[in-house]
């Protein structure tokens, strides 16, 4: 997905109208450049956590044009090696739309999915649901004629999946 700073100010107005200020639409589309997008010429000490999140490489300029209006960004969908399985498994049981079981496409399509959520492509969603069922019992995959699903015996707590991965 591309998105260049205009765009996204005149998408966001659209959509909300006389409900916000165009100045602090441009003030949060400033601070989104500087979390995502790393820069190398930073001197101020506001800007200590400039790029902070730009190591997920989620985010990524695709033109030289500076920070202007018409500068473009890119969402890159990726493997994601970098996320690690318990919080794609923790993110999967607090999805209200996921019951026992969902397909594979629900997951990377839907609005608000793991795919759109995490920008994370096919192969790297389904290595990590494999890698997930090799480690939980609760958790399947089934890929028969066609039916790509996970499947859950039970659903655990989430916040125990996380509490398990963060103490180790």
């Amino acid at each position: 997905m591309e998105f260049s700073k205009a765009a996204f100010l005149k998408f966001i107005l659209n959509k909300f109208g006389d409900g916000v200020s165009a100045n602090t639409i441009n003030s949060d589309f400033e601070v989104f450049v500087k979390l995502y997008v790393a820069s190398s010429s930073s001197k101020d000490k506001e800007d200590i956590v400039s790029g902070i999140l730009s190591d997920l490489s989620l985010v990524r300029p695709i033109d030289d044009k500076g920070k202007d209006s018409n500068s473009k960004y890119m969402i890159g969908v990726g493997e994601r090696e970098e996320l690690p399985e318990e919080v794609l498994l923790f993110a999967l049981l607090c999805d209200e739309e996921v019951g026992l079981s969902a397909s594979l496409d629900l997951l990377e399509r839907r609005h608000n999915s793991l795919g759109s959520i995490f920008a994370i492509s096919r192969s790297g969603l389904l290595e990590k649901i494999e890698s997930l069922c090799q480690r939980y019992d609760f958790i399947t995959y089934k890929d028969d004629a066609g039916i790509r699903e996970i499947q859950f015996k039970h659903k655990p707590d989430p916040y125990q999946i996380l509490n398990d991965y963060y103490a180790n």
